[in-house]
């Protein structure tokens, strides 16, 4: 029964396919039957992939949706969207704006919501089919008082009271359909455990507690006649678009409350970062309930490797490995090899670096960035050295027979000129399966850039389009280097990394010599990288010269930048 032990909340990056077809769509040039044809197609396709990959329930990945409300507006006689009281924001301080939900008028669903999503979803799912729903909250809190401004309503809670009846209506028209397990996705409520936004509210006028009460409320009510054998989980996120965020810390504000009053049969709860909070709040979860606790994050783009498909990981153990569930379960049985990029304190979880190489982890790109503590305090990336030494964490890896592919940055305000020559010999002691060398770069919108265009420190007012940039050259004054040396730093330690003394002496490293397969992962991606650097240096951004792979030219622009 549902909830199981590894399942995805619900949305997936789009395919390539998919964003095409909805920008010519969008733009007039296919029709809607087409456009469907299209959803139809990829929907299928990643129904297969979640069911190859063992996963007991499955979505269509929200593949035909907006967002994830926007079809509730777009159904709804009522409601309209106005720029919400919030935004998003990350850790730089860089902040976008969006709109939400607000009520014109009384309430009429007037077309279907999601029984046609779910229709589709359930014809071509063999596994059991899951629907997601935004919770009532999401289609209240963004706007507080003015979400009902104008309207026929005159209370909060008559306007609620509307929307859960609609809400019952849905749920009872998918069940006729043969659903049997809905999810509703929840942000405000976990938004008001944070102290600042509880203080944001109050200076709006609203009453923080009042808010939370009412939420709990309208879940209950939206639930509240669906059959005995469906089942409902609540997932609870912390509002997360494209590298930032709507708030974070943990859940002891409303755990109590929410986990023991909300008539639901599981939760999802994101653990995967360090904005999560801790595991101790789960105490609250009465028995019977079952938890699903995020704690790897799938990202980047699905990725062919042999035989299988696969998602690319990126893994985080902020007290809350992934061990015990994710590998056993659902890695292992695969047999399959994979990379993926880590924090470094995965090293501090031994149980979790046993489980990654039993299923199959090779590699593990991780970003020690300096050898200075004040470069890692200035990125805030102290928490690399609290487990102890780099040295005592490659040993880990390796003694695992896991690979290691090491992150450094230089330019930082610490660094003299004797970081690269340190930092090379850093990698070649500890025999480090790749590297990636870079100069620090001011990227727009970022604390940084501001930081360095306050001090007159920027070398061009938009490095990005300037047509005299050259990749890999330094884009600003550093405090300790010249930045031809910064340039020339970072290009002299690629170098030395790279030659082929250095690959060939690297080659015997337990790690790498481990198998035929793994050295010859070992040998290739090494004379890759040598050649890439010949490829790339020294050139204009927009200089078409490394193919992708499919014959076609790879447009250099597209970089990688550190943060």
């Amino acid at each position: 029964m549902p909830p199981f032990r590894a399942e995805h909340v619900g949305s997936l990056l789009r395919p390539i396919e998919l964003t095409r077809a909805f920008r010519s769509f969008t733009a007039g040039e296919i029709s809607a039957e087409v456009f469907e044809e299209v959803q139809d197609k990829v929907i299928r396709e990643v129904v297969t992939l979640q069911e190859s990959l063992g996963l007991k329930a499955v979505t269509d990945g929200e593949f035909r949706r907006a967002s994830y409300w926007g079809h509730w507006v777009d159904a709804i006689d009522g409601l309209d969207v106005a720029p919400s009281f919030f935004t998003f924001h990350d850790g730089c301080g860089a902040e976008q704006e969006f709109i939400a939900a607000t009520c014109t008028g009384p309430l009429k669903q007037t077309a279907p919501i999601s029984t046609g999503e779910f229709a589709y979803l359930h014809s071509v799912a063999k596994a059991t089919p899951k629907i997601t729903l935004p919770s009532p909250s999401t289609l209240h809190f963004w706007r507080l008082d003015q979400t009902i401004t104008g309207s026929a309503y005159t209370t909060d809670e008559a306007y609620l009271a509307d929307l859960t009846a609609i809400y019952r209506q849905e749920i009872a028209a998918l069940y006729d359909l043969g659903c049997r397990y809905v999810q509703l996705d929840e942000v405000p409520l976990i938004m008001l455990a944070n102290p600042e936004i509880r203080a944001r509210v109050t200076a709006f006028g609203a009453d923080p507690a009042r808010l939370i009460s009412l939420y709990i409320e309208s879940l209950n009510q939206a639930l509240a006649d669906r059959p005995p054998d469906m089942t409902a989980a609540l997932h609870i996120c912390r509002g997360n678009f494209k590298g930032k965020w709507l708030t974070e810390g943990g859940y002891d504000e409303i755990a109590e409350a929410v986990f023991q009053s909300v008539d639901v049969d599981g939760f999802f709860l994101e653990f995967d970062t360090q904005r999560a909070g801790g595991l101790e709040v789960l105490r609250h979860v009465p028995a019977g309930k079952r938890v699903v606790h995020g704690s790897a994050s799938l990202m980047a783009t699905l990725v062919r490797r042999p035989r299988r498909w696969l998602p690319p990981l990126r893994l985080t153990t902020h007290r809350n490995p992934f061990s015990s569930m994710m590998c056993p379960n659902l890695w292992i049985p695969l047999g399959i090899t994979w990379g993926c990029q880590v924090t470094l304190d995965v090293t501090h979880d031994l149980e979790l670096l046993d489980l990654m190489a039993r299923s199959g982890c090779i590699a593990a790109l991780v970003g020690f960035e300096s050898l200075d503590d004040g470069n890692l305090g200035q990125m805030r990336k102290r928490f690399n050295t609290v487990g102890g030494p780099y040295a005592e964490a490659i040993g880990r890896f390796h003694d695992r027979g896991i690979m290691v592919y090491g992150s450094f940055v230089f330019g930082y305000d610490h660094d003299g000129p004797d970081c690269f020559e340190r930092t090379v010999q850093f990698a070649l002691d500890h025999r480090l399966f790749l590297v990636n060398f870079s100069a620090l770069q001011p990227t727009p919108a970022t604390r940084l850039y501001a930081r360095l265009e306050s001090e007159g420190r920027l070398l061009h007012d938009a490095w990005w389009t300037d047509p005299t940039y050259r990749y890999g050259d330094a884009a600003f004054q550093p405090a300790r280097l010249s930045p031809d040396e910064l340039t020339e730093g970072c290009r002299r330690a690629r170098q030395q990394f790279f030659r082929p003394r250095s690959i060939w002496r690297r080659t015997w490293t337990r790690p790498h010599a481990r198998s035929p397969r793994r050295l010859a992962v070992y040998l290739g991606a090494n004379v890759m990288a040598r050649r890439a650097l010949k490829d790339k240096l020294g050139k204009p951004l927009g200089k078409r010269e490394m193919g992708n792979g499919n014959g076609e030219m790879a447009d250099s622009r597209f970089i990688t930048v550190p943060a």
